[in-house]
């Protein structure tokens, strides 16, 4: 009933996941459209959703007056856990390809890891001095990409095992809203937007 603000593709490409701003996450059936099933939860919009690698779990992330990082079941809408930690807005997350670790971006300008099975809090990468909008992992597991907005517009690579800081890209003039990784880890892609 609200604005669709992000949406997710299971890896298997028969299930699509919808964040909405009245705080719901909708499962649809992407060869058909069929509304699956809406999952209420989040107190405030649900900004941000990514799908596990089997397709079995649904992860969303929560705006200002939620803070919260839910997963879900996909079969039937049921509530796993929910992670605190954040102090505002979750806006960005990324699941590693095996499945074993959630990253999240907020808008207090930090990227947290988190175990997806029991929802254990693992690092927390601090260093954009902006919020974070846009989080990416490699395909091999190893890297982190994240974007920020004001007043940082910067690119930042870090080493995932161990959350190091690898380099920083600069040149954006405004919010960096998305990255992306190429398939085989050689190329970011990023994309500007707003200022915040």
């Amino acid at each position: 009933t609200g604005t669709a603000l992000s949406m997710a593709v299971s890896p298997a490409g028969n299930m699509i996941a919808t964040g909405g701003g009245d705080g719901s996450v909708c499962l649809w059936g992407a060869m058909d459209g069929t509304l699956l099933r809406t999952i209420q939860g989040h107190s405030d919009a649900a900004n941000v959703v990514a799908i596990i690698p089997d397709g079995n779990t649904v992860v969303s992330g929560g705006g200002g007056g939620d803070k919260t990082i839910k997963v879900w079941h996909a079969a039937d809408g049921s509530l796993l856990r929910t992670l605190t930690g954040h102090s505002s807005s979750v806006w960005a997350l990324a699941i590693t390809p095996d499945g074993s670790t959630i990253v999240s971006g907020g808008y207090d300008a930090t990227i947290r890891l988190w175990n997806l099975s029991d929802g254990a809090p693992l690092d927390t990468l601090t260093g954009h001095m902006g919020p974070v909008r846009s989080v990416t992992i490699s395909t091999d597991g190893k890297t982190i990409v994240s974007s920020s907005g004001h007043p940082d517009y910067a690119v930042r690579v870090w080493n995932l095992s161990d959350g190091a800081a690898l380099r920083t890209l600069t040149g954006h003039t405004s919010g960096i809203q998305s990255v992306a990784i190429s398939p085989d880890g050689g190329v970011i892609v990023s994309a500007g937007g707003s200022a915040s």
